[in-house]
């Protein structure tokens, strides 16, 4: 496994990829207006977010990630599993684990996240 600190082992299954994406979210199965993040990273198995907002850890939210690849969003529910405030104090960084995605979505998330691979082994190459 890939260390993030000296002696402390990733906890991600999957490869973490920097990209700012805009994300919208809240909290699940509510009628309240979404709140806009910006997503610092994302993997298969989940994200992370800038929001000026606190969610609390094991709190469930709508996530809908707007995309170059079709006009509508994709839909995810995901479960916030770590937050700290960022360096600065002013933002909430949030690390969400993806819980439920239905076929259709799932099948344009793997296509964005092996369209970022790619972009970062040709990068590389």
């Amino acid at each position: 496994m890939k260390p993030t600190q000296p002696g402390r082992p990733e906890k991600r299954q999957f490869t973490r990829i920097k990209r700012t994406l805009f994300v919208q979210c809240r909290p699940h199965e509510t009628t309240g207006s979404w709140s806009s993040v910006t997503l610092q990273d994302i993997s298969q198995g989940g994200m992370s977010f800038f929001s000026g907002k606190e969610f609390a850890i094991g709190e469930v939210l709508d996530i809908n990630i707007i995309t170059f690849i079709r006009r509508e969003p994709i839909y995810v529910k995901g479960k916030v599993v770590g937050a700290q405030k960022d360096n600065e104090g002013k933002n909430r960084i949030s690390r969400i684990s993806i819980v439920k995605i239905n076929e259709e979505d799932s099948a344009v998330f793997q296509e964005l996240i092996r369209i970022f691979l790619d972009s970062i082994k040709s990068k590389e190459e």
